[in-house]
């Protein structure tokens, strides 16, 4: 008999501590999270930031009871809302990467399932590490992070469900989420934490979003490259069928090759919209500057060819032109597949 009460003892201790330690580890809410991106709009890798339109839809357990009474399975908002708000708990949070606070539209409260269901739709200016040194090519990842701030991980923690690009529900309903030449590559959402400078260093759940797009580079093609192609074809150009040798020609090549000089960084200065800013040298940059040494070193010979000719020196007059004609043509390539290799490799 004394070793039943004492198994009976010891099995009811061990799951009391067990439930115990449990419950002291978990938090005291789940907030499990939806995010609806409505609009991704005004990316700008030069200033490292972008604009977003979300609808976030937050759910919890809790005491319903008070809300069924007050308003049955009513949705609530406005003034109502925020006064029943202030009787019980509620997730607050704030989005940690924005660059001001964040502009509300409306919020709603409901009870569905026998869970409170807070809905906010909300616009922000966020913030980015916007590194893209292949621009016009690659991906560029945007970040959404809402930091709880009403409790730390002990009292509540995000349990991200799913994250949504645009409403689907009208396939006649045509609307682009995503603007300008971007297009979604992937999206993911998760949850981690982080450590508050005050509270001792306590940390708080953050529900991370994240929306990777790509560039579509095709007008990029246009308005950059081949412009950018065409000048240094024609420099070569010039530089080849317009030899020292001729008389006449030095006015063709210098003044082809000057005019090809100054061309360049007006369209810099024309594409100034089209091209970010940035704090390293993208793709664009470096073939910006592998234009111009070719155009400058096809200049600089066409002035020494020009001198030479009118000193009557032949021999240096033969290798400025063997470097305009034979030099250029090999190096020109060379160098175009070196940034490409200090690019993408």
């Amino acid at each position: 008999m004394k070793i039943k009460i004492i198994s009976f003892f010891t099995l009811f201790f061990t799951l009391f501590f067990s439930n115990s330690s449990f419950s002291i580890d978990s938090p005291n809410h789940l907030v499990k999270a939806k995010v609806l991106f409505n609009e991704i709009y005004d990316i700008n890798i030069s200033e490292g930031q972008y604009k977003v339109s979300v609808e976030l839809l937050l759910s919890w357990d809790g005491n319903i009871d008070p809300f069924v009474k007050k308003f049955s399975d009513n949705v609530v908002h406005g003034e109502k809302l925020d006064n029943f708000l202030k009787e019980i708990w509620y997730p607050e949070f704030l989005i940690f990467n924005a660059e001001n606070p964040r502009t509300t539209h409306y919020r709603t409260l409901n009870v569905y399932d026998g869970k409170f269901q807070l809905f906010e739709r909300f616009e922000s200016e966020l913030s980015i590490d916007a590194d893209m040194p292949q621009y016009p090519f690659g991906n560029l990842n945007l970040n959404m992070d809402i930091l709880a701030f009403s409790g730390n991980v002990n009292l509540m923690e995000f349990v991200p469900e799913e994250i949504i690009i645009g409403h689907n529900n009208n396939q006649d309903f045509n609307h682009k989420v995503i603007k300008g030449n971007w297009k979604l590559d992937e999206k993911k959402i998760r949850a981690s934490q982080m450590k508050s400078l005050n509270h001792g260093g306590e940390k708080f759940s953050v529900l991370i979003s994240n929306i990777n797009v790509k560039h579509n580079f095709i007008n990029s093609l246009f308005i950059v490259f081949f412009p950018l192609f065409s000048i240094v074809i024609l420099s070569l150009v010039i530089n080849n069928y317009c030899p020292m040798k001729f008389d006449g020609n030095a006015d063709w090549r210098i003044g082809g090759q000057m005019t090809l000089f100054l061309i360049l960084p007006a369209l810099k200065f024309a594409l100034s919209s089209e091209l970010p800013v940035t704090h390293y040298l993208n793709f664009t940059d470096l073939i910006f500057i592998w234009a111009t040494l070719i155009v400058s070193f096809g200049l600089i010979l066409g002035i020494l060819g020009n001198y030479y000719v009118l000193r009557k020196d032949i021999n240096r007059l033969n290798l400025s032109e063997l470097l305009a004609q034979k030099f250029l043509l090999i190096s020109t390539p060379l160098i175009f597949a070196a940034i490409l290799f200090f690019v993408f490799i």
